[in-house]
């Protein structure tokens, strides 16, 4: 079944895709150092709604793959190559520049920025693979 020419099987797994890289970046590959450089600290969690905080999370992952498959699709993405290729061009000039910005003007730590930026690469390129695959 395809929503927009985009199929759903596709844009479900890629979403659980986003979600799984998020799960291990932010948690036993470079959670301690996320957290430290965010100021973070185990207590600052305390009382967050982190029900919210995922559902959030889930919707944002939904709305970039539902966008890379439009687009693959739009582009006439064929093959492996062509999707892992729109994959990284749509990153970079979107997800990277938009991630940039905090860098720029609010002082991000640049090895923050760097979690953030690698992250979403992992994410987007897992996408392509996965509309490269369904």
């Amino acid at each position: 079944m395809d929503i927009l020419g985009v199929s759903l099987i596709g844009w479900v797994l890629a979403t659980i895709g986003f979600m799984a890289v998020g799960f291990v970046w932010y948690g036993p590959l470079f959670g301690k150092k996320w957290m430290e450089l965010n100021g973070f600290t185990p207590e600052s969690f305390e009382g967050a709604n982190m029900t919210l905080t995922m559902v959030k999370g889930v919707i944002n992952s939904a709305v970039m793959a539902a966008f890379i498959g439009y687009v693959l699709v739009a582009v006439d993405a064929s093959g492996l190559v062509a999707h892992l290729k729109w994959a990284f061009l749509l990153w970079l000039g979107f997800s990277a520049t938009s991630q940039a910005l905090a860098h720029i003007w609010e002082r991000q730590p640049l090895k923050l920025t760097l979690i953030h930026w690698s992250n979403n690469l992992v994410g987007f390129l897992l996408a392509g693979l996965i509309f490269a695959l369904i």
